[in-house]
């Protein structure tokens, strides 16, 4: 029969092509099973067979010798046992046609009892050639079998009533007897199974004919489906499976075509999501802002489906900054539709308020009318004076802000009392907003987030990421610079959810009191060009060339005793400095060139009164660069190593960046510049700080 198959036809159709048919290959299959199955009876049943009629030949042997044994003991105490043995034995044999052998011995071995009377007084040759076999029956003493390729002999004892041994009885059979009897049942078993084969093979066809019938029904309605028809149902009536898988297609089509009706649908509503998406990403800040001594940065993930999520950082008529973060509650256009007016109101109202909780009563006036019950923003806004380093909020039930002490290293947690824009209609709002105010020194940070960072859930225990590890990575983290702090946290975020698919947007934003002068070297040095433009601006900086090969890297504690400005430190700062540059440079040489120690690394030492004009030696003795050009690292992805192991004590290696991170007042790197990966790192005077103790420690 053919059936539609591979390949095309002229028309477009699909060529058919020859199949075997279904009744074919079940009728074969089962008569195949079915003389694998007499063959296997076939043969265990010879098997068994041939094992029983040798156990039965045997046991009959055997007991014809007994018996012969046990007649020719009297006789053997006669003068004359042949008289008396040879009528027994001829009349054994006659009875016997099948036995080879029938005989009597006496105790030297000669025949006394055989039905050839010209064998007697001779012994019996053919014992010579046989050996002890095996038997399946337990023997007694002076019982024992013999054979050959092709002769069983059973041999007993013939005693005395005081056991004494008088002869011996032997009885043979040859083997070709039983061989004989095992071809005639092997016939009668060929006979049955050719039977068997020609019945379960007819059987077969007819019943797969009857069973398969309904199979061209269901390749026509598979053809209609495939054509585009699904208005029209198989309708076939069979209690089988094929049955079954009628009813299944003709659902099957009915779903298609419910599908297809939806389809238009749902691409309308992901172009309509896709545009929304853009939206949101369109009323984001493009890039960071600089205000003074301030860095203002933040980030924005979004999750698998628009959020309400929301940040702005902008300048206000008086030089002041003004930044927000928001959470809609709700996903999806509604929540991005509320996004987008928050937005608007924002620019539309912040030049008119000098209070951030007058401007938050002025955002919900604007929304209130607009949310949905049960809609509410949770929202933070704070005014920065980049003079004074003060930022003054107020906080509508949006997250605490945390602030980053880098004096004494320790994490400030600031709460508010106000409800969610939008939570509660008629005023109450204003009566839980109050302005606040924190000061920000050098080195400090504020960090502001929405909840799809502390609510991340885990991936296998649904704990929340939660506060506490937060706090843990701004204390870690927030000494390495803004950046190095924003995608930290958005890596240990994902690595707690795993392969969960981010439900919530995570929106974070980052207050950076930055020194001046290492922002202003980082802006400089992060606008090199050319080696040459390099060169030029560091013509006044110490310089120092290095192989990338960890023993020259002994080098640096030399150059950093010849080296003006840094000779005259005292030998504790002197090692600490030693050791945090040779850990930098040893991480370049291992990882950024896999250990070419044919590549080259350079060092620049530039005092503060060097780098700008402006530097201010107590806060910070100067700055190193360090240039490479091997594969580019991510100073965010090092966390420092826990000194209660003693193993990572006895390591050594990998201390080093601990002291960098303590001993470095400020860190900015550069990857993938200009002229190489560049790695800025400013060093405060320890020993006349609080922070020696911390680093001997």
């Amino acid at each position: 029969m053919t059936v539609d198959g591979k390949g095309v036809g002229a028309a477009g159709r699909p060529k058919p092509r020859r199949v075997v048919s279904m009744r074919l290959i079940v009728s074969g299959a089962a008569a195949t099973l079915v003389a694998i199955c007499v063959i296997g009876v076939g043969a265990v049943s010879e098997k068994n067979t041939r094992e029983l009629l040798a156990s039965e030949v045997e046991a009959r042997l055997l007991l014809e010798a007994s018996n012969l044994a046990h007649l020719s003991a009297d006789a053997l105490l006669d003068d004359f046992p042949e008289l008396t043995l040879n009528p027994v034995v001829s009349e054994i044999q006659m009875k016997r046609p099948d036995l080879a052998v029938v005989a009597v011995l006496d105790h030297q071995g000669t025949i006394k009892g055989h039905s050839d009377v010209r064998m007697y007084g001779m012994s019996l040759a053919l014992l010579d050639s046989l050996v002890p076999v095996e038997t399946s029956l337990e023997l007694d003493e002076g019982e024992v079998f013999l054979g050959s390729g092709h002769l069983l002999v059973a041999a007993v004892d013939a005693l005395r009533t005081d056991g004494q041994r008088l002869g011996r009885a032997v009885v043979g059979l040859r083997r070709d007897t039983v061989e004989a009897l095992v071809t005639r049942a092997r016939r009668q078993l060929l006979l049955v199974s050719a039977a068997l084969l020609l019945v379960s093979l007819t059987v077969s066809v007819l019943l797969m004919r009857q069973l398969l019938r309904p199979v061209a029904v269901l390749r026509k309605g598979l053809e209609r489906i495939g054509r585009g028809d699904l208005d029209s149902p198989m309708h076939m009536h069979d209690r089988t499976e094929l049955g079954l898988l009628a009813d299944t297609v003709d659902d099957m089509a009915a779903r298609i075509r419910e599908s297809q009706r939806g389809l238009v649908e749902k691409e309308r509503l992901a172009h309509e999501m896709d545009l929304a998406r853009d939206i949101q990403l369109s009323l984001l800040p493009k890039s960071y802002t600089v205000a003074g001594e301030f860095v203002i940065e933040g980030s924005y993930q979004a999750a698998a489906e628009v959020g309400g999520d929301f940040f702005d950082v902008f300048r206000l008529p008086d030089g002041r900054v003004g930044c927000i973060i928001a959470d809609v509650a709700g996903k999806g256009l509604g929540g991005c539709l509320v996004t987008s007016m928050l937005a608007v109101l924002i620019r539309s109202l912040r030049d008119r308020f000098d209070s951030p909780r007058e401007l938050l009563i002025a955002l919900e006036d604007g929304l209130v009318d607009q949310l949905a019950p049960g809609v509410f923003v949770t929202a933070f806004f704070g005014i920065l004076n980049p003079e004074s380093g003060v930022l003054t909020y107020a906080s509508a039930a949006h997250s605490p802000l945390l602030v980053y002490r880098a004096q004494s290293g320790e994490v400030e947690r600031f709460e508010t009392r106000g409800i969610p824009i939008g939570a509660m209609r008629g005023g109450v709002l204003a009566g839980t907003l109050q302005d606040a105010e924190i000061v920000l020194a050098s080195g400090d940070l504020a960090l502001q987030y929405t909840d799809g960072l502390n609510e991340a859930p885990h991936a296998h225990t649904e704990e929340e990421f939660g506060f506490g590890r937060i706090v843990e990575v701004l204390a870690e983290k927030s000494g390495s610079g803004r950046r190095t702090l924003l995608k930290t946290l958005q890596e240990r975020a994902r690595r707690w959810s795993g392969n969960l698919p981010q439900s919530d947007d995570l929106t974070l934003l980052a207050i950076s009191r930055e020194g001046a002068v290492h922002r202003r070297v980082a802006d400089r040095v992060n606008g090199f060009t050319s080696d040459e433009d390099l060169l030029d601006n560091l013509l006044h900086a110490l310089h120092l060339k290095l192989n990338a090969d960890l023993d020259q890297l002994g080098e640096i504690g030399r150059w950093i005793g010849m080296t003006p400005g840094l000779k005259g430190i005292p030998e504790e700062e002197r090692a600490l400095l030693e050791t945090g540059l040779y850990e930098i440079c040893a991480n370049i040489a291992e990882h950024g060139y896999g250990g070419d120690t044919e590549r080259s690394l350079d060092i620049w030492w530039q005092p503060d009164a060097d780098a700008d004009g402006e530097g201010d030696p107590t806060l910070l003795r100067g700055h190193f660069l360090i240039r490479d050009r091997g594969a580019p690292f991510d100073p965010a992805g090092w966390t420092p190593p826990d000194l209660s192991d003693k193993v990572n004590r006895l390591k050594g290696r990998g201390l080093g960046m601990l002291v960098v991170d303590k001993l470095a007042s400020d860190k900015t790197y550069l990857p993938g510049t200009a002229v190489g990966n560049l790695y800025l790192v400013g060093f405060r005077s320890l020993l006349d700080s609080d922070k020696s103790e911390e680093i001997h420690v």
